[in-house]
């Protein structure tokens, strides 16, 4: 008959989708990793491993509400919710909203949150810079996002690195997804191409030591490359990203 509230503080950069700012909040964390204990050369280890775990979710003991409040620099023109139901109140000028999911007794946390807005000038170029007292030095940030014109690129051969996660968040439809995509960018080459896949997580392997060229036989080895099953653990990008 008790009752808990339990707060969670999580700051992170806004996702940018199909022209939307797109904010995240994940009902699930732990079930995406469990760490195993054992024994190599005497030595203990300990390595994380991905776990997929079946859950109950129709008799929990727990409902979730969620309710936000938005603030923008500049005029809030769209306010999209995909992944539920809610009611927002926009206030005068545009700028700040506030949202809720329905009201009711709450909804079982089966699935992430996913709020989209829009907001006025959004793909414009942007500057923004700040002083930093105690230095006496200047920081600034450059955003902008190019537009191309297709008609103005001729089609033609050049290397391609492909470049896949396969930690072990990305274990089920997230990584057939990501591996259909390659396959589907890797038929799809110009005539005359070089290129190479890697994978990575803790650590990183790639089908070829170097970029080759565009045949069938190296398309055939790189599509059973990237099917196999693959799970490194970690996210470990970089390493990758120095080797290329």
């Amino acid at each position: 008959g008790k009752e808990a509230i339990i707060k969670i503080t999580i700051a992170w950069k806004l996702g940018l989708e199909s022209n939307m700012w797109t904010l995240r909040i994940p009902t699930t964390f732990t079930p995406r990793y469990y760490y195993q204990t054992g024994k190599n050369n005497e030595e203990e280890k300990e390595e994380p491993r991905a776990t997929e775990q079946n859950f109950v979710l129709d008799n929990l003991p727990y409902t979730w509400k969620v309710n936000g409040f938005i603030s923008s620099c500049s005029e809030i023109l769209q306010v999209d919710c995909p992944s539920h139901k809610i009611s927002s109140v926009m206030k005068p000028g545009n700028k700040e909203i506030t949202f809720s999911t329905s009201d009711g007794p709450g909804e079982i946390p089966d699935r992430d949150f996913v709020l989209q807005f829009k907001t006025k000038g959004l793909m414009d170029p942007t500057i923004i810079y700040q002083k930093a007292e105690q230095y006496d030095h200047y920081a600034s940030m450059i955003s902008f996002t190019p537009s191309f014109n297709q008609g103005s690129f001729e089609t033609g051969a050049g290397e391609h690195i492909f470049v896949l996660d396969c930690s072990g968040s990305m274990m089920g439809t997230k990584m057939e997804l990501a591996q259909k995509s390659v396959i589907t960018f890797l038929k799809s080459l110009p005539e005359g191409s070089i290129f190479n896949v890697y994978i990575f997580g803790d650590s990183f392997e790639s089908v070829f030591p170097a970029s080759q060229a565009y045949t069938n036989e190296s398309v055939d080895k790189a599509i059973a490359f990237i099917k196999k099953d693959a799970s490194l653990g970690g996210t470990e990008l970089y390493l990758s990203l120095i080797h290329i």
